[in-house]
């Protein structure tokens, strides 16, 4: 796997376990974590397909979070695929045009998503009991050193989890993207045509290769 990115290390990111009351309530500072995860992990769940819809402004619109009042015409990344309908050279090219433009954006959202799953990996790894407000220096230092231990095990399982999926999902895009040149190149006589772009421009999203070598 890539190297991480490395950032400065924010205070109180491991969400805490429950505990038995103490005679002092203490405020709950993990709970903005705790969001982040839930919002991650929810977001990356579905990665065998990738779900494909059509918005109300009739753009395509790959993921599974598409926007209100989108009907679901399909899927990418299955075992099967429906057969295309015969249209004709215009309406497949600007088909295929618009095919490719939401799969690039696709493709940049889960990137973007990915990299900040990483960049958290990096923050709860790094850190200590001194850094988790719930650490306090007496008698009980042995037992909250342990549990701060568990909850940071826990949460780097489940974003090392949600990473995996981040990644199987971006592999998928890359393989749709495959197939959609060689349909493109199958349509008009073997070769893609001049105006078509068979390379992704964009810097930020992460390669093929990155995606495959995390998933070995």
């Amino acid at each position: 796997m890539c190297g991480r990115i490395t950032r400065p290390v924010r205070r109180g990111l491991v969400p805490p376990i429950p505990k038995e009351p103490k005679p002092r309530s203490r405020p709950h500072r993990f709970s903005p974590l705790a969001i982040v995860l839930s919002l991650v992990l929810g977001a990356s769940a579905s990665a065998q397909t990738i779900q494909e819809w059509k918005t109300p402004d009739g753009k395509l619109f790959f993921g599974d979070r598409p926007p209100s009042g989108s009907t679901k015409v399909g899927q990418v990344g299955g075992d099967s695929q429906p057969p295309d309908a015969v249209l004709s050279p215009k309406t497949f090219a600007a088909k295929a045009g618009q095919s490719r433009s939401e799969l690039e954006q696709a493709l940049r959202r889960n990137s973007d998503r990915l990299w900040e799953i990483r960049d958290l990996l990096d923050k709860v790894e790094r850190l200590a009991p001194k850094d988790d407000p719930e650490f306090v220096t007496s008698e009980q230092e042995a037992t909250d050193a342990a549990a701060f231990e568990a909850r940071k095990a826990e949460t780097l399982r489940k974003l090392s989890e949600a990473e995996r999926r981040s990644y199987s999902t971006i592999a998928n895009l890359w393989k749709s993207l495959d197939e959609l040149n060689s349909k493109v190149a199958s349509r008009f006589g073997g070769k893609s045509p001049d105006w078509w772009h068979d390379k992704v421009d964009c810097q930020n999203c992460a390669t093929r290769e990155e995606a495959e070598d995390a998933l070995k």
